[in-house]
């Protein structure tokens, strides 16, 4: 190639944009989200996770089938509670997670689910702001819908295609403060990374809906 040359520029660009698009792990769905102006006046000070809301119309599943990979599976989850390849959970570990490190305050979840029962969470937006306040220990809750959830392309390119939406709800307002959607896309993960643990798939959803939220 000649240096300086247009041709030679236009095919180094091109070189880098192949490059790019083969060595990252997918790519990145862009992430529609809203932030209320009266965010700042009502920050959350501490947050219940709602237990997941599956509109898929299907279980969601890991995508263990194999027999030797469910029997790694098994040694897995038996290792320590923190393993697991539970969809709704794992999404909701996440979520307390990344809530977290963002320095908001947020309940356990087994503390939130002791507190919900069988209430839905109609049921809850329903109470006067401060029984519901009162009723989970938080003065906001923060909702995941789960819209699809395809794992069938999983084992042949390490994808699964996703379509989920999350919303922050104060509880004295009742009214949305932030909301964020991962619109139907595929989530894809590096080929050293285990294509079966579905929290590498859940980690790049929540890591790039989160970023939105702002920091506390």
């Amino acid at each position: 190639m000649i240096p300086n040359h247009p041709c030679t520029t236009r095919l180094l660009a091109v070189y880098i944009l192949a490059c790019a698009l083969f060595t990252l792990p997918g790519c990145a769905a862009r992430v529609p989200s809203r932030v209320s102006p009266t965010y700042a006046q009502h920050q959350p000070d501490r947050i219940a996770v709602m237990p997941i809301r599956n509109r898929t119309g299907n279980a969601l599943t890991a995508p263990a089938s194999h027999a030797y990979l469910k029997s790694l599976l098994e040694k897995a989850l038996s290792s320590g509670p923190q393993v697991t390849n539970d969809v709704p959970l794992s999404f909701r570990r996440k979520i307390n997670h990344t809530l977290y490190k963002k320095a908001y305050r947020v309940l356990p979840l087994e503390v939130v689910d002791t507190r919900v029962g069988h209430r839905q969470l109609q049921d809850i937006l329903r109470l006067p702001a401060g029984e519901a306040q009162q009723l989970l220990g938080a003065d906001s809750l923060l909702t995941s819908t789960i819209m699809a959830w395809d794992t069938r392309k999983l084992k042949t390119d390490n994808t699964v295609t996703v379509a989920a939406s999350f919303a922050l709800v104060d509880l004295d307002t009742k009214r949305v403060i932030w909301e964020a959607e991962w619109p139907y896309a595929r989530v894809s993960i590096q080929a050293t990374q285990p294509w079966h643990d579905v929290r590498y798939y859940i980690s790049r959803v929540v890591d790039e809906v989160f970023a939105t939220l702002p920091q506390r």
